[in-house]
């Protein structure tokens, strides 16, 4: 269709307050917030170090719970003057850190759900 833009993610993006993550490669080297997360990749928000295709080594901090380490490469990035940030594919990941991953994105389908069904019942109680 004319006008409308699909997405072709493989996998669905949660958001993930709270969450920050390392980014690496040689001898540059980032601390970013995360904007969202998904099973295929990330997107951070923060000054850009990388360029498009790099190679990136990536150490998520959840918090409360253990690091998250993958590799990555830079999938996009968004310049200054506007959201800058990264978008990271990950390339490879103990099995550790996959399920730490899919563990993070669960509870945050959870705690979203939670939320709407909060708003919901607030909607129908009486004023």
């Amino acid at each position: 269709m004319q006008g409308v833009e699909v997405e072709q993610r493989r996998s669905p993006r949660v958001t993930t307050p709270g969450l920050e993550a390392l980014c690496g490669a040689g001898s540059s080297a980032g601390r970013y917030n995360v904007q969202n997360l998904s099973h295929g990749g990330v997107l951070l928000r923060g000054t850009v170090l990388f360029s498009v295709g790099e190679a990136v080594d990536l150490v998520l901090l959840p918090p409360e719970r253990p690091i998250i380490e993958a590799k990555g490469h830079v999938v996009r990035h968004h310049p200054p003057g506007g959201r800058e940030g990264l978008g990271i594919a990950f390339r490879s990941m103990s099995r550790e850190s996959e399920d730490a991953i899919l563990v993070t994105i669960a509870d945050a389908m959870l705690r979203t759900s939670s939320q709407g069904a909060l708003s919901a019942e607030g909607a129908d109680a009486p004023s």
